[in-house]
């Protein structure tokens, strides 16, 4: 009985799996696809244009859409409040916190030389950059940590 049970769950984790990546990997290069179908046929969606950015971040949210699919399609108790916890109930370790601390630094002081230490546009960089990559990083990582990796540690 525990071994069908056992054989059920892992059916269903290659399922999630499968389905993960085939929706990660369709909306991803789909989107880009439209950027390089609309740049050579249609003379637009050219990189650094506004209107280019749409697409360009739906796939790069391709891995955080998949996940919001998945645990919707795969949760029987599916509801906004078992996917915030889905996302925020993740304990995190001090030293993964210290981590993060030493490569913001690093990150921090790259860009501070790179754009010149006396340049002002350095400092405004560095408060536009630090949310995009710490939400940026954290949305791809809900699909590739909450989604893919659990059904593989099995």
């Amino acid at each position: 009985m525990a071994l069908n049970k056992n054989m059920n769950q892992k059916k269903r984790s290659l399922k999630q799996v499968g389905f993960f990546l085939l929706y990660t990997f369709s909306i991803t290069w789909l989107s880009w696809l439209i950027i390089i179908i609309a740049n050579r046929y249609f003379n637009t969606l050219w990189y650094g244009k506004p209107l280019s950015f749409v697409p360009y971040t739906v796939g790069g949210l391709g891995p955080a859409i998949s996940s919001y699919i998945i645990y919707r399609q795969f949760k029987e108790d599916f509801g906004k409040q078992s996917f915030i916890k889905f996302v925020f109930g993740k304990k995190t370790d001090k030293k993964v916190w210290l981590i993060f601390g030493l490569f913001l630094i690093w990150r921090l002081f790259m860009v501070w030389v790179a754009f010149g230490v006396k340049n002002p546009i350095s400092i405004l960089y560095i408060l536009i950059s630090l949310p995009l990559l710490i939400i940026g990083g954290g949305l791809e990582e809900l699909g590739w940590r909450g989604i893919l990796q659990p059904p593989l540690n099995l």
